[in-house]
């Protein structure tokens, strides 16, 4: 048999190989997908709530910084069209057997909520959506390269929305995220009160890891969080046991003074 020939034999003898494995991930894909539209239509503010988290940082600022302002790039800004600004300050910086002690405090709001409010003749969807945040963060410095931190943190999430059924997906209630289609309104406010301590490895004078734990004491609510902070981005892991979507990558950009 020509090389050609082999080579052509091969490749429809992986490509049926394959094609049962192809539909076997396809449809856990969709099983998937199924079970998140799912567990956001019937709580819709759970998942809200958890993009309203993303926009939050409790980690204390850098030694040398005594103040900041940042701003969430992604998921927060994109794609869901959420401006926000965290300030953060330093109280007391850290001398002798005293901590540094920093103080924040942010908020946000929907830019796409409020562009298609101010939209002429728009009946598909309207409202508000907000959230706030403000608390404070202890750090101690255990190593020239290591610090530990912790602190408390009040937070709120109030969403006010309303559409019609059928609008928010394509599939006209038949496909993979049908269960979005039951949704006409969402009206929820979530107040939580945090409890967080983690831990910050310096890998350069200018970049760290910084691990971080939460506990929400109204809802038992578990934050998991991993960042790689650097002098203007930081980037991060979020994890939400309890979420529709449970791990969520976030960007934050940030000024530090």
């Amino acid at each position: 048999m020509k090389p050609a020939a082999k080579f052509l034999a091969t490749a429809c003898a992986l490509a049926c190989l394959a094609a049962p494995a192809l539909a076997t991930v396809a449809d856990q894909f969709k099983a998937a997908g199924t079970d998140i539209a799912t567990r956001i239509a019937t709580d819709p503010g759970n998942f809200l709530f958890d993009i309203h988290l993303n926009a939050e940082d409790q980690s204390p600022l850098p030694v040398g910084k005594v103040f900041s302002w940042s701003t969430n790039i992604f998921p927060n800004l994109i794609p869901f069209g959420e401006l926000g600004l965290e300030l953060k300050g330093q109280a007391h910086r850290e001398h002798g057997n005293w901590p540094q002690i920093d103080i924040f405090g942010g908020g946000w709001d929907s830019l796409a909520v409020s562009i298609v409010n101010s939209a002429s003749g728009s009946t598909d969807f309207s409202g508000s959506l907000i959230g706030y945040h403000a608390g404070f963060v202890v750090s101690e410095s255990l190593h020239p390269r290591l610090r530990v931190f912790g602190g408390y943190e009040y937070t709120q999430m109030r969403a006010d929305l309303s559409f019609g059924a059928g609008n928010l997906t394509s599939s006209g209630g038949s496909g993979t995220f049908s269960a979005l289609d039951t949704l006409t309104s969402v009206t929820v406010g979530v107040t939580e009160h945090f409890l967080f301590a983690g831990a910050e490895v310096f890998r350069t004078p200018v970049k760290r890891l910084n691990a971080e734990v939460g506990y929400g004491l109204m809802s038992k609510k578990i934050v998991l969080r991993m960042i790689w902070a650097s002098p203007h981005f930081d980037t991060s892991l979020n994890f939400y046991p309890e979420g529709a979507w449970t791990l969520w990558p976030v960007m934050n950009f940030q000024w530090r003074y």
